[in-house]
């Protein structure tokens, strides 16, 4: 449309300049003749409202060798369109009349139906549906029928060519030049089905296909009989032309209003099927099922609810809706019925539901337009907003497995895949056995199994890398399915003949404050217990209570505490990895410590060989000297007397010393005040990097150009990263923590980001990382030519 304007602007230009100078009337008449209809009209009005010589015989050659005389004609600028200009002639009527008498029997001799041949000069244009002849007026009286092909007026066959565009926006085939007819022609003998030919072609065909169905059909029983087959050329022309906007956009619009007019006739009959996935369009289908929900006051089936948010133009789709079609409407539906049931049931507004469409050709004039009596339910803001709420969260459980599929989409169903789908997405036999494994953690009892034989049960042998691993927690939490450990709370990657824990949870990954010491505390409790090979009832209760009874903690991390205590119990923990956090702690907090294990270990009243010698490594990772555990050892038996138990004999049965035990209760509570303030620390600095890691990062600064418009932390990062080809996990974890980022989210991150810009990642492997540095260099190369 804006070329179309600013060709007019342009010529209506030339003709002031011709007409104040002397040209040969023929030249100017050439030159019009040659230009489409839209010169033809302002060129005529302007020098008809000119007191110049030249004018009549000017405008009477126009006549002559132009086109066919006719009416004029409105010239109307698009609504929202600024062209900069405008033309207003105001001739004949307001409103365009009706077809004038006798059309439709002159449309009825052009028609050439579908199957039949028609003779042009030289030519035979086999297939039929166009209309060929003379005189045939548009539809709305005006002028002559844009598709009409005029055996009369010439055409240059040596000059065709369907490819090239030879057409104005508003295509005539009788205002056309001899080559553009030709190209025409051409397009129509071959078939109508070249996909290079250029969509001007198509449009013009399009037209008279307009004009029998919409025109001539309601007058015309033959006509109509003939909409079936029209609508099904329409559709094979999109199959061929459908990836062009204009034209997708007009077929599909012409196609919702022909089918939803003759449904309104037949009565009205209720679409079983949702019309297909589009963006930005509502179909007449799709808005008339909603006002009959709403009119009848109906719940909106889920699938009927996701058609209407994936179509309408108000919704933003990310990359995981177009990555994973399939998956997003199958989890919008479960979250769908989840949450609002039966479904959501829409008001009946006032705004009445009206089936509009306005033609692609001249020939009309007008908007065509129907009213049914059922409320406009599109337009409601607060029920799309309840579809919206939905879609997001949808996209949210999505991200993982998007990003995953955008870098391995060959491995989309695999386990690593799979894994990181919300559970309701899962095979149904890996749903199985996600109720069999919440029927386990019902009960007291922590149930235990070897990872290994947790991977079995889902059909996968081999242990997945650590962002799979990670992943599958997440899902599995997501089902109320926790497991420990789980490396999104200081948790490893378990080895195949690791145990696992399995328990109950609500899904929430922010931990209350002072979850890290409660976690510290129990696993060095844990290997002192485990120490003497024998973790035994007693020892487990009194750690159970100490969880249960510590107040600093939230129920929901109490219960992740408790399996990781069973999991210590059949598995006894390590003290690798603590050291980063006993440096924070200083001399007192760091005898504190000692001093609550030195008590627990002496509420049995025995103290075995192996329990001293695991407190040596303690007190040596604490950096205090071994001969303090004596000397505290010692101290302590002054008022109990323990009774140590040889390295040859094995203790009697545990007596609890209630005392003693108070004593621990003590101790554990003036270690827990000692020690919150370093926590407290410690979980800020947790907490800021799963922030990072899970939101969007500040961007660089306005005007500053970071790699792949990643965050300049994570730029940075990037710019590190690509100065060697090849980092260990250790250095790449070394980096991250430089720069406060997380590992698993910046790799994450930055390979997201090299997607979008080269369809590829740019860190690949495990450990150690590849860095493939040279998609930059080939991006600055190209950028600096």
């Amino acid at each position: 449309m804006g070329h179309a304007l600013v060709e007019g602007r342009t010529r209506l230009t030339s003709a002031v300049a011709i007409s104040q100078q002397p040209v040969a009337a023929q030249s100017v008449a050439a030159d019009v003749a040659a230009n489409g209809e839209l010169y033809r009209i302002c060129f005529i009005k302007l020098l008809g409202n000119m007191a110049r010589q030249p004018r009549e015989p000017v405008q009477r050659l126009v006549q002559e060798q132009a086109e066919p005389a006719r009416d004029p004609v409105r010239v109307r600028t698009p609504s929202g369109t600024n062209p900069g200009f405008s033309i207003n002639i105001s001739i004949g009527e307001a409103e365009p009349p009706e077809i004038p008498a006798g059309s439709a029997a002159r449309a009825a001799e052009c028609w050439v139906p579908a199957g039949r041949s028609a003779t042009v000069g030289d030519l035979k244009v086999a297939g039929g549906m166009i209309y060929v002849g003379r005189k045939l007026p548009s539809v709305n009286g005006r002028t002559v029928e844009p598709a009409l092909i005029d055996p009369a007026q010439p055409f240059s066959g040596g000059e065709a060519d369907c490819h090239v565009r030879m057409l104005n926006y508003w295509s005539s085939y009788s205002y056309a030049s001899p080559a553009a007819r030709a190209s025409y022609l051409q397009w129509l003998t071959t078939g109508r089905s070249d996909p290079a030919a250029d969509i001007g072609y198509v449009f013009l065909f399009f037209y008279g296909l307009e004009r029998r169905v919409l025109a001539d059909a309601k007058i015309d029983e033959t006509a109509r009989t003939e909409i079936p087959a029209i609508i099904e050329e329409v559709r094979r022309l999109r199959s061929i032309y459908g990836q062009n906007g204009s034209f997708n956009r007009y077929s599909a619009e012409f196609m919702d209003f022909v089918e939803a007019s003759q449904s309104m006739q037949a009565g009205g009959a209720d679409n079983e099927q949702p019309p297909p996935l589009t963006r930005y369009q509502l179909t007449f289908g799709l808005r008339r099922k909603l006002g009959q929900l709403a009119a009848a006051g109906k719940p909106l089936p889920p699938n009927w609810a996701y058609t209407w948010y994936h179509n309408d133009p108000r919704t933003r789709l990310p990359a995981a809706a177009e990555r994973c079609p399939e998956h997003t409407a199958r989890l919008f539906a479960f979250e769908y019925n989840r949450q609002l049931g039966e479904g959501l049931v829409l008001p009946a507004n006032k705004t009445r539901l009206k089936l509009t469409y306005r033609p692609a050709s001249a020939s009309f004039g007008s908007s065509l337009a129907q009213s049914a009596d059922l409320p406009d339910v599109s337009i409601l803001t607060a029920s799309y907003a309840k579809l919206d709420a939905i879609a997001v969260e949808c996209f949210r459980q999505l991200d993982a497995y998007s990003r995953f599929v955008g870098r391995n989409r060959e491995r989309k169903d695999t386990f690593d895949g799979l894994v990181l789908l919300p559970v309701s997405l899962w095979p149904a036999a890996w749903q199985q056995q996600v109720a069999d494994l919440a029927k386990l953690t019902v009960g007291e009892v922590v149930p235990t199994l070897k990872y290994k034989d947790l991977l079995v049960r889902f059909g996968h042998e081999v242990a997945p890398a650590r962002l799979t691993y990670v992943g599958w927690c997440r899902s599995l939490a997501a089902a109320g399915i926790g497991l420990e450990p789980d490396p999104r709370f200081g948790g490893e990657v378990p080895d195949l003949e690791d145990t696992v824990a399995v328990f109950a949870t609500d899904g929430i990954e922010h931990v209350s404050e002072g979850f890290g010491l409660a976690a510290l505390l129990l696993r060095l409790a844990a290997a002192v217990a485990a120490a003497d090979g024998a973790f035994t009832d007693q020892e487990m209760k009194i750690l159970q209570d100490e969880i249960q009874g510590n107040a600093t903690v939230k129920q929901e991390d109490k219960r992740r505490l408790l399996a990781r205590l069973a999991r210590f119990r059949a598995q006894a923990p390590g003290l690798t990895g603590l050291k980063p956090t006993i440096q924070q702690m200083n001399a007192e907090a760091r005898a504190k410590v000692t001093d609550f294990l030195l008590t627990m270990i002496y509420t049995d009243r025995t103290v075995a060989p192996a329990e001293v010698k695991v407190m040596e490594k303690v007190y040596t990772l604490f950096g205090m000297e071994p001969a303090a555990l004596y000397t505290r050892l010692h101290e302590l038996s002054a008022g109990a007397k323990p009774t140590p138990v040889s390295a040859g004999q094995k203790a009697g049965p545990i007596q609890l010393n209630a005392a003693k035990v108070q004593q621990l209760r003590a101790v554990s509570d003036e270690v827990t005040k000692k020690l919150a303030v370093i926590f407290d620390a410690e979980h800020a600095a947790v907490l800021a990097a799963e922030k990072k890691e899970t939101e969007e990062p500040e961007p660089a600064p306005v005007g500053t150009a970071t790699l792949l418009d990643l965050d300049v932390a994570h730029a940075e990062l990037l710019a590190l990263l690509v100065g060697r080809t090849q980092w260990t996990r250790a250095e790449f974890e070394e980096l991250c923590a430089d720069k406060d980022l997380l590992p698993d989210g910046a790799l994450e991150r930055i390979n997201d980001a090299a997607f979008t810009k080269f369809d590829q990642a740019i860190i690949e492997g495990e450990d150690p990382l590849e860095i493939a540095g040279q998609l930059l260099e080939e991006t600055t190369h190209a950028s600096n030519h």
